[in-house]
């Protein structure tokens, strides 16, 4: 009743082996490698707000020295023509706070202008990164694909091979194996283990093995797989 299932089974592990051979390759990991830091959006984002803040502070505190300047020259021409000692300190006064004010920006402004530079440079590292994981993307592509390309034969093969076992299968059986195969549970068939499920070890109750022998294949309570009595 169920030796073509577990012969079907059988040719599934041979093909979940291959999946995991090319999963775990070097030419697959490289290429999932390239391809992640190409799609990390999140990075570009990131890079783009902070340009875009460290120009407008940029231009903010140009402003700031503009207008700080414009004053300055003001109190400069006022105090040419200012009327007595004490207008004349005022004038001095002003202008020695401005000149502060001036000087505590220019301050600033030199920092940011070093935090641009400094991005710019990243950038620019970055942008030869990105260069660099377009290359790399390109060749484990193409080696991932010549690598998939060298083990289809062996796919095939055992492709063609579970279309014909499944021809032999029941078909109530094969679609509740299916079912549980659809759950990336594998294996989905295993053996009865004394009075427990070959797989997660649980003690069937009486009635259960009872089932079991006269069913000869029932579904686990616990982990969900098919349960058979070996011959």
């Amino acid at each position: 009743m169920y030796k073509e299932i577990l012969n079907y089974q059988e040719k599934e592990r041979e093909m979940i082996k291959i999946e995991k051979e090319l999963g775990a390759s070097s030419e697959r990991q490289r290429l999932l490698r390239a391809k992640k830091f190409l799609n990390d959006f999140d990075k570009i984002e990131s890079m783009n707000t902070r340009a875009q803040n460290l120009t407008i502070e940029f231009n903010k505190i140009n402003g700031k020295i503009a207008d700080l300047a414009k004053q300055l020259s003001e109190y400069d021409n006022m105090s040419g023509s200012s009327n007595g000692a004490d207008e004349q300190n005022y004038f001095i006064k002003k202008v020695s706070q401005l000149d502060e004010k001036i000087t505590s920006a220019e301050v600033d402004l030199a920092q940011v202008t070093t935090d641009i530079n400094e991005h710019v440079k990243y950038f620019e590292d970055y942008k030869k990164k990105v260069k660099m994981a377009k290359d790399e993307f390109g060749e484990y592509k193409n080696k991932y694909d010549e690598l998939k390309q060298s083990r289809q034969p062996e796919i095939t093969d055992i492709q063609n091979l579970l279309s014909e076992i499944e021809g032999k299968i029941e078909s109530d059986l094969f679609v509740r194996y299916k079912n549980i195969r659809s759950k990336k549970i594998f294996p989905a068939l295993v053996p009865l283990s004394g009075e427990n499920c070959g797989h997660c070890r649980m003690e069937l109750a009486m009635n259960r093995i009872s089932e079991i022998k006269d069913k000869k294949i029932i579904e686990c309570e616990d982990c969900g797989r098919l349960i058979y009595i070996q011959e």
